[in-house]
């Protein structure tokens, strides 16, 4: 079996799923409201991309590791933070959780061939659902008769956010909801031609959020 199998569609596919979640979209915006358009632009050209392409980094100069976070801990720490860092971010997870997250770690140990394949209907499935989801919401006034709640959607100052101190506030929902694509960081030295792919998978990633 050739290693070096996932390209980087595979790759950007994979990530969304672990990325990417339709909560997103409705905490985002009952936070901000359509201000939320402009922050998503600006987290994701000022954090996730440079985040994003610093994971491909990680992940390949530990080419050895396959651990992830925890794994460059360990290269760059110790052994106890990088226990540490492995617990605090699985402590949260729930029964049921823990035994979805066991029984894809043992798809995953079934090999490349198998990952891929799950990774790109998932992401798919998870992209286009997110895609209907905007759709459907937006609308959904037409279609129903309601009153859009949003004043005034044609002005540009609808979109453009005040940077006062409780738009700064909110940021944190951004950052987390960018968070995850770490996850894939493992995987590549299992990229084809890693060097160009890995990164354009993550920039294709981040159009695609």
């Amino acid at each position: 079996m050739n290693e070096k199998q996932l390209r980087w569609y595979n790759i950007a596919l994979m990530a969304f799923v672990s990325v990417w979640g339709l909560g997103n979209v409705v905490n985002n915006y009952a936070q901000q409201g359509l201000t939320v358009i402009v922050s998503w632009v600006l987290i994701m050209a000022l954090y996730f991309v440079p985040y994003a392409l610093s994971v491909g980094q990680l992940g390949s100069t530990f080419k050895e590791s396959s651990g992830g976070v925890s794994s460059w801990i360990k290269e760059t720490s110790t052994k106890k933070l990088a226990f540490f860092a492995a617990w605090t971010y699985w402590v949260e997870v729930s029964l049921i959780c823990l035994a979805i997250f066991l029984f894809f770690l043992w798809i995953a140990s079934k090999g490349l061939t198998t990952l891929k394949m799950i990774g790109n209907v998932a992401g798919t499935a998870m992209f286009v659902m997110s895609i209907l989801f905007i759709l459907l919401a937006v609308s959904a006034p037409a279609m129903t008769g309601a009153k859009v709640a949003t004043p005034n959607m044609t002005a540009i100052s609808t979109y453009i956010p005040k940077f006062d101190f409780s738009y700064l506030t909110t940021i944190s929902m951004l950052v987390f909801a960018f968070g995850g694509c770490e996850k894939i960081s493992p995987y590549v030295n299992n990229t084809k031609n890693p060097a160009k792919e890995f990164p354009k998978g993550m920039i294709f990633l981040a159009g695609m959020v």
